[in-house]
């Protein structure tokens, strides 16, 4: 299987973090999918793609993954998103990869979407709120337990939160 990733999952500490392992043995590669533009979904920090004639999107395809791997991938991505085929470019060519698509169209923002400015402000709460989903990977449905991520990014966010009081004690302690 080979997946198109254009979003939080080009972060490789979140995808590290899905996949339940480190990816040394996947070969991640630079693509670019032309004709759309991504933007932020509306009250969400993920991105959505939106058609957009003479526009071009950067991301990578991650190739070789194993059925645990995609599996694992799913269950983070699935309930609200499904596999579609789409061609992409790289330095081999024009290839057909699979991307998650929203299952039901989002609201868009009219923002762009940028990966370092996602991995500066939200980065560090998802990763919290994703090591907990993940924890239920094989204990329960991808379906249940996308109902609980809102109580995983809300504590995540009080985690963060308590983090950043400490650091600021620290450094005022200094």
């Amino acid at each position: 299987m080979r997946l198109f990733l254009f979003g939080t999952l080009m972060d490789r500490d979140l995808l590290a973090l899905v996949l339940g392992r480190g990816f040394d043995d996947l070969t991640l590669r630079p693509a670019v999918k032309r004709g759309v533009r991504r933007n932020c979904v509306r009250g969400e920090g993920y991105p959505m793609l939106v058609p957009c004639a003479g526009e071009a999107i950067d991301g990578m395809v991650v190739d070789r993954l194993a059925d645990t791997d995609l599996q694992r991938v799913l269950f983070f991505a699935e309930e609200e998103h499904r596999l579609e085929p789409v061609d992409v470019d790289t330095d081999e060519g024009s290839e057909s990869v699979n991307v998650f698509v929203p299952k039901s169209r989002p609201e868009d923002s009219g923002d762009p979407w940028n990966l370092r400015t996602w991995q500066i402000l939200e980065k560090p709460m998802v990763l919290l709120a994703a090591e907990e989903h993940m924890s239920l990977f094989g204990r329960m449905s991808a379906r249940e337990a996308a109902t609980r991520w809102g109580d995983f990014k809300e504590r995540a966010f009080r985690q963060y939160l308590g983090q950043m009081a400490s650091a600021a004690r620290r450094m005022a302690a200094e």
